[in-house]
């Protein structure tokens, strides 16, 4: 099956679209600092919105860490919004902007299942420069104020289609 042309709606996240590799480090003052690799995909139904699927593992010895699932909704011009699920329990829905190639998104709702510990606050500043795709995670919760979580630099593995 090919890939349909991207929705109209969509241009503002076409450079997301695609595979993408790379390794991060993460720290947060509850946990040891650790080092990690992730194979991040976006992908497209040619409808206004855009899949995506995270997984990471420790570069120390490749056991899996965390996975995420969702989609990034465009939200007018400069608009988006992110519904994403975590395996931890919560489902996490965003909402911010995308300016000159960068979104921002800060939660909007944190919804925990009975069984999860709560998350208070996450901020995610994502940005492309061609074929590279840089991240920040910022994280709110057990106590702790909004600071730094994770960051990562991936690189494209496939070009859009």
């Amino acid at each position: 099956m090919s890939t349909p042309p991207l929705h109209p709606d969509l241009v503002a996240l076409g450079d997301l679209v695609g595979e993408w590799a790379g390794e991060g480090k993460g720290d947060y003052p509850t946990i040891d600092a650790f080092a990690y690799g992730e194979r991040t995909s976006f992908w497209h139904v040619g409808k206004p919105f855009v899949f995506y699927m995270q997984r990471t593992w420790s570069v120390e010895n490749e056991e899996p860490l965390h996975s995420e699932m969702g989609y990034l909704r465009p939200a007018g011009p400069n608009g988006v919004e992110l519904v994403a699920s975590h395996p931890f329990g919560v489902v996490e829905i965003s909402e911010g902007s995308i300016v000159d190639g960068t979104i921002e998104l800060r939660s909007k709702s944190l919804t925990p299942t009975s069984t999860s510990d709560p998350i208070d606050e996450v901020v995610r500043i994502l940005r492309v420069d061609g074929d590279e795709l840089t991240y920040y995670f910022e994280m709110a919760t057990g106590g702790q104020p909004l600071q730094l979580h994770l960051k990562a630099a991936l690189r494209r593995l496939e070009s859009p289609g």
